[in-house]
């Protein structure tokens, strides 16, 4: 009896490790015999550059699922620590020298604001004790309407600022988001599965209330885990931002469901506890490897949410099934 359980345990351990794997070798082989151009080296390059800042993002938004949370004002969050960063990056410029003030403050700010942003999230659920999803979700419309009102109605170009070397520069043929996307996905996984913090986090996430008993700092290891999204949320901004070369009214919009999606596809458990760095930047691949590969073969761009949808309910479905599993 004891045996088949342990069986069953490792059963589905395995399916929760290796499922986003057989799904992404699964789609890759259906594109490429559909298309002769989707495993080139450019294409393939192409994909991991636009699933640099979905990635990153992920990263961050691993480390709230992983104490049982969630937050969905990263796009907003994203969108506002941008415009502030563009604002104060600009205050030197004036006329026709506008442009040429968009410079390297555009990085230090935007990365500060994202991480107070964040951490003002983690602090609200603590103080007001109220569920992550209401509180992420008023301030995504804070921070959405901050945004709105501050940019305005048009577009803010960067031009030719340093904000457009990190998204536009190319080293041995790779973009310079990718390498951002594997150090911030190799210091994740050291702080989740080398240090007492991130063994701290798995705990928190397993049972919040055995946490609380423990003594361990709930509070403050919330208001950490929020600021880290925070963070990862300002660096994919400035990947977007750098690649499109403007600051855009909408930034962001509909950005968190995609990353949520990406982490959820990752292995990582809703319910807290559980959760993969590799898998969620995975995840993010797989979700930019539909679209690069839908878009090859001209499909029509109402399937696109479809196929998504399909994968994510499988998905959710893996993760259910692995908690029973778990459970006996």
């Amino acid at each position: 009896m004891i045996g088949s359980m342990q069986i069953s345990r490792a059963w589905a351990v395995n399916l929760q490790r290796y499922s986003i794997v057989l799904m992404l070798i699964v789609v890759t082989v259906v594109f490429a015999s559909m298309s002769d151009v989707f495993l080139s080296a450019r294409n393939l390059s192409n994909i991991l550059l636009q699933a640099s800042a979905i990635g990153i993002a992920a990263v961050g938004v691993t480390f709230v699922l992983i104490i049982g949370e969630i937050d969905i004002s990263i796009g907003a969050l994203m969108s506002l620590a941008m415009t502030v960063a563009w604002m104060v990056a600009v205050i030197p410029g004036a006329g026709a020298g506008e442009q040429a003030g968009v410079g390297a403050w555009v990085y230090p700010v935007g990365i500060l604001v994202g991480i107070g942003l964040g951490a003002l999230n983690g602090l609200l659920i603590n103080v007001l004790k109220i569920n992550a999803f209401i509180a992420t979700l008023a301030t995504m419309f804070a921070f959405r309407g901050l945004a709105w009102k501050m940019v305005g109605s048009s577009d803010k170009a960067f031009a030719d600022s340093p904000v457009m070397y990190l998204a536009r520069t190319e080293f041995l043929g790779i973009g310079l988001p990718v390498y951002l996307l594997a150090a911030v996905a190799i210091v994740a996984i050291v702080v989740l599965n080398r240090t007492p913090f991130g063994r701290h986090l798995f705990a928190m996430g397993g049972s919040p209330r055995s946490a609380v008993e423990s003594g361990l700092p709930v509070a403050r290891l919330r208001v950490i885990a929020f600021g880290i999204v925070g963070l990862c949320s300002a660096l994919a901004g400035l990947v977007i931002i750098g690649r499109v070369g403007t600051l855009q009214a909408g930034l962001g919009v509909g950005f968190e469901f995609t990353v949520i999606t990406a982490v959820v596809l990752g292995g990582t458990s809703l319910l807290g506890g559980r959760g993969s760095i590799v898998g969620s930047i995975l995840g993010a691949i797989l979700l930019v490897v539909i679209d690069n590969g839908l878009n090859l073969i001209n499909a029509s761009i109402y399937i696109y949410d479809v196929v998504k949808g399909v994968i994510l309910i499988v998905a959710v479905v893996i993760d259910v099934l692995l908690v029973r599993r778990l459970r006996l």
